[in-house]
């Protein structure tokens, strides 16, 4: 950070020009060390410290944030207040109003838990009530023309090549270092091993709750190296570690955040699919080879690059799909380092956008008790995996569910359609019976993340009604899900740029991330069953094996880059069998890999699993 106008005095435990090294020995446990031994062992060395209380904060502002006046010194406005207190009568209606005790990486992130995060002097600093009330849980950006200023930082629409759509806030040049290593302290200290916080809700963060974001890691390293650490920065490490016992390791050692995060940048995308064929195709001999030999499916989707499996659940425990098979599915896909993500259909068959049938064992049930059905059954599947050592930390309420769950459903296309409508009859009921399957779930996994899925991409307005719907009745919603089959008679325009136009107009509306919960493109333009009419090429894509990976490659490029799609999972890959998928399958009649297969491994690996996190 460059130095500012003020001369700062040096004074014991208060910022000035003058500052010690780190103890001799700090980080002995760090030397020699890189990426995700690195971050391991500094977070070893800074997460044990003493916890500062909340109230205690503003005693200790007065010997870690002093001008040489004893003045506060606040880098979010650079206001000249006179006293530390927070609020002496005044209203945050303009700048200088008054201080507060500020998050800067919001505590709102992972939920606002009263935990050592929430009062730590690295990143809990002085801010000016005004302009943190227009940060608010926005994350650190740099704002395009149109941003608005406040005192020294500004916030407003992120620029275009950052990676990331939505408003950002951006301090000044001159404290962009310093926000950037409170953030890769943040990541060490609390998003790294055993009882790690789950920041989710995040946008710089992955949906695995620990991981930065590809655009959020560039930015960081960026700030980290533009604006160098200052002697402010220096004694300000050395007051926090007179008061906490620990010190931000990226101030002592700016070199480290390159160290851990400057290598290629991992996959932001989870990259799955969706292989519930697989059991009933080997029993039936449909096997699949890897160079000429037969191999275990799982292990030759892991092999091209993919990294979790969508995983299909009909109520009842026997029978394809149901909770044995379900289970089995997810054993084999974890044994191949495969996440299991899981989709609780709440029917005993299929279920999609053009019906929604309630189970036969809960037909006779009213209301009421079709939601402590639906709890206590969405509680004991979650425990059943759990207990055969496949937890479950993504899951997917229903699929398809447009127009209704469970047997709450529309049949009337003309009453579907009509949002008002559904939003004063179908949808809250709906909402019901998803709240109840997440409560079931919650109290196995309470950490868990939800998915909604539904068809339409094409219309994210309708889409857009129905998450608001869902989330003002109180459902957890971490992930829009959409389908894409772009060959589909279901629209007429099917190109990639409408697709993601489309889907970025439902992000900007829900604000919450996108999942491709199904997708996938022909290799051929005949094929039978109720798939039949899906064979309308994309332009400049054949309907051949050629255009098939062409597609993929493109597709998933496009989703990757696109900064707010979180994970894309190809419908039944495997499913060879049938004429009806065999043209959409990436295996080829004898069990083959199709060149598709081979586009997943053109993007980067995901960040590798660390202990506790990433």
């Amino acid at each position: 950070m460059k130095i500012l106008r003020f001369v700062i005095a040096a004074a014991a435990l208060t910022v000035g020009l003058s500052h010690a090294a780190a103890p001799e020995g700090y980080y002995t446990a760090a030397e020699g060390k890189s990426g995700a031994d690195l971050l391991n062992a500094l977070h070893g060395i800074v997460s044990p410290h003493q916890t500062i209380s909340y109230n205690g904060l503003w005693e200790a502002y007065e010997k870690t944030d002093a001008t040489p006046e004893g003045k506060p010194w606040c880098i979010y406005s650079e206001f000249p207040f006179a006293t530390f207190v927070q609020n002496p009568g005044g209203r945050p209606g303009k700048i200088g109003s008054y201080l507060t005790r500020e998050h800067s990486f919001p505590k709102d992130w992972w939920g606002g838990t009263r935990n050592a995060a929430y009062s730590d002097l690295f990143h809990v600093i002085l801010g000016d009530a005004h302009v943190n009330g227009q940060k608010g849980i926005n994350p650190l950006g740099e704002t395009d023309e149109t941003g608005r200023i406040y005192g020294v930082s500004k916030v407003g629409p992120a620029k275009e090549d950052l990676g990331y759509m939505g408003d950002v806030f951006e301090p000044a040049d001159k404290y962009k270092g310093d926000f950037a290593r409170n953030y890769l302290y943040v990541a060490t200290t609390y998003l790294t091993g055993e009882g790690h916080l789950d920041c989710t809700r995040s946008p710089m963060i992955d949906p695995d709750g620990v991981s930065f974001k590809s655009w959020a890691r560039r930015l960081l390293l960026k700030w980290n190296q533009e604006d160098p650490v200052s002697d402010r920065e220096r004694a300000r490490n050395d007051a926090v570690f007179a008061l906490q016992k620990n010190r931000n390791p990226f101030i002592d050692h700016p070199e480290y955040a390159d160290l851990i995060w400057g290598g290629p940048a991992p996959r932001d995308l989870l990259l799955g699919a969706d292989p519930n064929y697989s059991l009933e195709m080997e029993k039936g001999g449909h096997l699949w080879t890897q160079n000429g030999k037969l191999a275990d499916l799982f292990k030759i989707l892991r092999a091209a690059g993919l990294d979790s499996v969508r995983i299909r659940l009909w109520t009842g425990d026997e029978g394809v799909n149901g909770l044995d098979y379900a289970t089995e599915v997810a054993r084999r896909a974890q044994q191949c380092g495969l996440k299991p993500y899981l989709v609780i259909f709440l029917s005993e068959n299929w279920s999609d956008y053009v019906k929604q049938p309630v189970p036969k064992i809960w037909a006779k049930l009213n209301y009421e008790e079709k939601l402590k059905a639906v709890e206590a059954y969405a509680e004991r599947v979650t425990r059943h995996f759990s207990d055969h050592g496949v937890p479950v930390d993504y899951f997917e309420i229903g699929n398809e569910i447009d127009f209704g769950i469970c047997g709450e459903y529309e049949p009337e296309w003309s009453k579907r359609v009509s949002t008002d409508y559904m939003k004063a009859t179908i949808w809250p009921r709906e909402a019901a019976i998803i709240k109840a399957a997440e409560a079931g779930v919650r109290k196995v996994r309470p950490g868990a993340k939800f998915t909604l899925h539904l068809t339409q991409w094409w219309n994210p307005d309708y889409c857009g009604d129905f998450f608001k719907t869902m989330i003002g009745n109180g459902v957890a919603v971490d992930f829009a899900g959409l389908s894409f089959f772009p060959t589909s008679d279901l629209t007429k325009k099917n190109s990639l740029e409408v697709f993601l136009q489309k889907a970025k107009t439902l992000y900007t509306v829900v604000r919450k991330p996108l999942f491709v919960c199904e997708y996938g493109y022909p290799s051929q333009a005949t094929f039978g069953g109720q798939f039949a009419a899906w064979n309308r090429p994309v332009v400049g894509y054949a309907l051949d094996e050629v255009g098939q990976e062409k597609w993929l490659r493109d597709f998933l490029t496009a989703i990757e880059s696109a900064g707010f799609i979180d994970g894309a999972f190809y419908w039944s890959p495997e499913w060879y069998a049938s004429d009806m998928w065999s043209a959409f399958a990436l295996f080829d009649a004898k069990g083959n890999p199709k060149r598709a297969l081979s586009a997943f491994s053109s993007l980067p690996e995901a960040a590798p699993i660390l202990p506790g996190g990433r």
